[in-house]
């Protein structure tokens, strides 16, 4: 057996360590961590390995590395020495030099020197006693130091083309340049605020996002193992967080005003050209002054926010004015004044009635601007001005029209962080994104992606059920103050149904203005009435089979359930609404919204944090919706989704798993579920095996349900394995810019034409055996799964052209959409082949107890709620089963969903069976253990 690996560092905040536990997280290699001991224990630890052992020298400091008999030291040679056994220092020989030189770069620059801000003369002095120079130091270091290394970053991004520093291969250099950032957002998170607000380092920032965002880092950064910082490298003295000279603060607005007003007015005869001035504003946030070119020059001001009670008043000034008629030394200068009842821009009319403690007035000595602008503030509950309101001017020879947001009115709200101002009106020819469908609903067309899973979805409606909806269960311990769980879930829900429009969202006709007659994503105002019918409580009922044992009309809405006999909860969703991915994210802000009520009671108010809306659009952007919007380059040929299908229906037929005789054309009942579930110690030896062989666990998975498939009887034609292979376009996204991805809700799982020719042969006795063996199996699918979806390379093209899969998406998915139309027709009957969709560890995004320990406010362990087990299933309504892998609280767990119409529990369980037995033979694994599980926290059929 390999030698594990050993991090030998201190515990209690993440430390230079932290580079090296991130390679070995993201890689999902199997380590021990001396982090993880008390204190003392740790220090005890790296102190031994200092000493020098095993024959290697002392050494001067931690981190230390073992590895066998061999012991390293210093952060880049550790990860040096990682980097090509983990697959993460580039495609070549030579890129290992080029990622260690980046790594350096990232640790001298925004590592070693953000640590000598707060210890500018000697670490063995406290801050305290150079607290001076601690200050100075910082402000310097902010002014000149840190706009320096961001634009090398934004440099090195820029070059590269792609969303990684080697373009399109992820390498340990990214973790470490996200861990500086990370850190570095810590310790001076106003200068970092203002930085990433100025736009001149988004390619920074969106890699830090990405980075983020990775299944195995996003499960890390989630988990108790990612320490807080606090007294290491990277600390947060609030003398220290200045911002940078050239900008400053903006007044004080205070927290009980919310909403704005806009006037647009412009002076034709002033100017040739028709020039708009843009207002945004957000406390917390940024306030930007835009002016149109080219009759006036494009002005740009970010103001820094704290909290709205702890802000006080200064000047800002900005130039703004005529390119053609002002001078620079002419230009009129915004003044703050705390006394006009108003603000306005321009010719200092007073256009805004209203009072407000603050006010904006700008003029020139000269001649006054011919731009003129007023707003507003109205009196809100609201504590902040949360909302962004972006505009945009119509055509030339119209006057701008002003736009108020209300829940009823015609201006459709769209989060754009690119400063892409974008505003329309009901009445404008083009179809909006966001536009009320009658007085009180705002909607959107439903994407191409959501009609596709909505369409098939519908295919079950004649039997009251719905293919494809997604559901998780949670097995729960409440503290023992908790008399009434019901009262405490169903507040929970209503919490996350108001926070989170789109999954009460319902599907309403085509709007007759669109050209395209699509169907519309609609969200009408919360009704607490009718949206606590889509909470139920189910005494008596055992488990989820049970509760969906029964025909229902299919619900329009996501919906809860609580089963108080085995303390379960249930949340369940539609696929057009969200992916399995959202669905576990939906999952984990109930439960934390849960934990908090549970603990600051029913009556108290919540921190706004599970209250407010995260993102401005109540209705979370579509795929293509998101791709247009940060995607920049041109879309891809059409041609290239053909050649993408022409893999899935050219060629032989696809194996399947026997359904039940006469099953053909039978209509859906109930769906069914089972699984296999590995305990942790089996768990990690399946995931070393795996490693060794050099193939990920999913392939593995995959490799073994088509060998096991392989194994019954196939018809003549059936030697290939043919599916639609999920594939998660969020990384992609998110690394673009798209935010909107993290939501809850929103589908950005699409599929891939997978193909593998040979997998079975037939025997003369009609029998069939597997046609490959499990290497060559593992080693393809690795290949497919782990191409870059940005680079694709296209099955059975030998041109060697890759295409982007977010350009080729408008294409591709509508070919897709009318290819899954075709199903069922004579002679057309659906696929039957087993389908693998990997949901990764879910142990970062499900919790075992809320609060986590993370949490400021992190209870004791007897008031928390706990999670006793988990499961994720499906509503299954087609003849295909589907397999879902997930780890969670180290234990891996492989899921079967089917309908019982078309397969019984006995081919169910062979097959579970057969695959285990694959897994095993082609890992060379001496022994697997495992049981086989029907339902969430069965704890029977060990094996």
């Amino acid at each position: 057996m390999a030698a594990t690996y050993e991090l030998i560092y201190y515990g209690g905040v993440p430390g230079r360590g932290e580079n090296i536990r991130l390679a070995l997280e993201e890689a999902g290699a199997s380590y021990t961590d001396t982090a993880t001991l008390p204190f003392e224990k740790s220090r005890e630890a790296v102190g031994a390995v200092l000493e020098g052992i095993q024959g290697n020298p002392p050494y001067f400091a931690p981190p230390t590395f073992r590895h066998g008999d061999l012991i390293i030291s210093q952060t880049s040679n550790i990860l040096m020495y990682l980097g090509p056994k983990l697959g993460l220092a580039g495609s070549d020989e030579n890129d290992k030099y080029r990622v260690n030189a980046l790594a350096l770069t990232a640790l001298d620059g925004l590592c070693n020197e953000v640590h000598d801000c707060h210890h500018p003369i000697v670490v063995e002095l406290y801050w305290e006693d150079q607290k001076e120079e601690s200050h100075r130091r910082s402000k310097e270091w902010i002014k000149h130091r840190l706009p320096k290394h961001l634009g090398y970053w934004e440099k090195v991004l820029k070059s590269t083309e792609g969303p990684w520093l080697l373009g399109d291969k992820f390498t340990y250099a990214d973790l470490v340049v996200f861990q500086c950032l990370d850190g570095t957002l810590f310790a001076f998170p106003k200068a970092m605020k203002q930085a990433k607000e100025s736009g001149k380092y988004d390619r920074v920032f969106q890699l830090w996002e990405a980075v983020k965002a990775r299944p195995n880092i996003a499960a890390y950064l989630s988990s108790d193992r990612r320490q807080k910082y606090d007294w290491g490298i990277y600390r947060y003295y609030p003398e220290n967080d200045v911002v940078a000279d050239s900008v400053q603060q903006l007044a004080q607005l205070p927290p009980i005003f919310s909403g704005l007003h806009l006037d647009l007015n412009r002076r034709a005869e002033d100017h040739e050209t028709v020039a708009f001035a843009y207002f945004c504003t957000r406390v917390c946030g940024v306030v930007t002054f835009l002016v149109k070119k080219p009759a006036m020059i494009v002005a740009q001001r970010y103001a820094n926010f704290d909290d709205a009670d702890k802000i006080n008043f200064s000047t800002v000034n900005q130039n703004f004015g005529s390119t053609d008629r002002v001078s620079p030394q002419e230009s009129p200068k915004l003044r703050l004044k705390d006394s006009d009842p108003s603000f306005t821009v321009g010719n200092n009319r007073q256009l805004a009635q209203n009072s407000s403690p603050c006010g904006l007035t700008m003029a020139t000595e000269k001649e006054p601007a011919t731009e003129t602008m007023s707003s507003r503030l109205r009196w809100h509950s609201s504590s902040l001005l949360n909302r962004i309101f972006h505009f945009q001017n119509g055509p030339q020879d119209t006057k701008a029209v002003s736009r108020e947001w209300q829940p009823t009115g015609s201006l459709h709200r769209v989060v754009n962080e690119r400063k892409t101002f974008s505003h329309v009106s009901v009445s404008d020819k083009n179809t909006s994104l966001l536009q009320p469908t009658d007085s009180t609903a705002i909607s959107r067309p439903i994407g191409t992606l959501e009609w596709f899973f909505k369409r098939l979805g519908d295919k079950a409606t004649a039997a009251n059920r719905e293919h494809a909806a997604f559901f998780t269960v949670l097995q729960v311990r409440f503290p023992t103050q908790v008399a009434n769980a019901e009262d405490y879930i169903s507040k929970a829900w209503e919490v996350v149904g108001r926070r989170f429009p789109a999954i009460r969202a319902e599907i309403s006709p085509p709007d007759q203005a669109d050209p395209h007659n699509r169907a519309r994503f609609a969200v009408r105002p919360f009704d607490i009435h009718s949206f606590r019918n889509t909470f139920s409580t189910h005494p008596g009922c055992p488990n989820v089979d049970e509760l969906f044992a029964n025909s229902s009309p299919i619900r329009s809405t996501a919906t809860c359930y609580w089963l108080p006999s085995p303390g379960q909860i249930v949340l369940r969703t539609a696929h057009w609404r969200a992916d399995g991915f959202g669905q576990i994210l939906l999952t984990d802000v109930f439960m934390s919204t849960l934990a908090s009520i549970v603990q600051k009671g029913l009556e108290a108010p919540l921190d706004d944090s599970l209250t407010r809306q995260p993102m401005d659009a109540p209705i979370t952007p579509g795929l293509e919706d998101l791709i247009r919007k940060y995607v920049k380059d041109p879309p891809a040929d059409p041609a290239d989704a053909d050649i993408l299908m022409d893999t899935l229906v050219n060629g032989r037929h696809s194996i399947a798993i026997p359904t039940r005789p006469g099953s053909e054309g039978a209509v859906a009942t109930k769906s069914s579920r089972a699984g296999i579930r590995m305990n942790a110690e089996s768990t990690a030896e399946l995931t070393r095996a795996c490693r060794e062989q050099g193939v990920s666990v999913t392939s593995a998975l995959n490799a073994a349900i088509i060998r096991a498939t392989a194994r019954y009887p196939q018809a003549p034609e059936a030697d290939a394995y043919v599916i639609f292979a999920p594939v998660d376009l969020r990384g992609p996204l998110i690394a673009a810019g798209a935010q909107e991805c993290t939501q809850p809700t929103g589908t950005y799982v699409s599929g891939l034409p997978l193909r593998i020719e040979g997998v079975a042969k037939h025997l003369e006795n009609g029998e069939s055996v597997p046609g490959k063996s499990f290497d060559t199996l593992a080693e393809e699918l690795s290949a497919f799964y782990s191409q870059d979806l940005l680079n694709y390379r296209r099955p059975g093209d030998t041109s060697g052209k890759t295409v982007s899969l977010l350009q080729l998406a408008d294409p591709y998915l509508e070919k897709m959409t009318d290819f899954f139309a075709t199903f069922p027709a004579p002679g057309c009957p659906y696929p039957k082949t087993p389908v693998i969709s990997s949901l990764g560890k879910m142990d970062g995004l499900v919790k075992r107890e809320y609060p986590s320990g993370e949490d400021e406010d992190a209870s004791s362990s007897s008031s928390k709620l706990h999670v006793t087990d988990f499961w994720v299933g499906i509503e299954n309504s087609t003849p295909m089963i589907t397999f879902h892998p997930w780890s969670w609280a180290d234990e891996l767990t492989l899921s079967a969903a089917w309908n019982e119409s078309f397969y019984s529990k006995e081919i169910v369980f062979d097959a579970l069976e057969k695959i285990m037995e694959e897994l095993g033979e082609g890992l060379k694994m001496d022994e697997v253990s495992y049981r086989v599980v029907t339902s969430c926290h069965d704890t029977s059929g060990q094996v």
